[in-house]
């Protein structure tokens, strides 16, 4: 089994599908219980636009390991994440991105 440290994983880069650095992780939501909700996604000049953060659904984060270092790639669609409002921490409710039937990730 590969290992590779997961902490910290603020300020761990994200990749698209072609292994481009597109954001960081900035900030991780959990529920009550402790269990991961969200991760708070500080895309950087995501297809034209300026850095903005945007909340994703955990679920929608593939986490694979790459030598000794993880790969974090959301399954959006670039339509979805430019769309969404901006993650704001003050906010009473939290707008998050979820993946569409079309880029889910495939069940293991």
């Amino acid at each position: 089994m590969r290992k590779a440290r997961a902490e910290p994983l603020l300020g761990q880069p994200v990749t698209d599908g072609k292994g481009d650095v597109v954001g960081n992780i900035v900030d991780i939501l959990i529920d009550p219980s402790g269990t991961p909700q969200a991760a708070v996604i500080e895309f950087s000049g995501f297809f034209g636009l300026g850095n903005r953060r945007v909340a994703v659904d955990w679920k929608a984060l593939d986490f694979t390991i790459d030598q000794d270092h993880i790969v974090i790639r959301p399954h959006l669609d670039a339509d979805k994440i430019k769309t969404m409002p901006e993650y704001t921490p003050e906010a009473s409710s939290v707008p998050v991105a979820t993946p569409s039937a079309a880029a889910a990730k495939p069940h293991q």
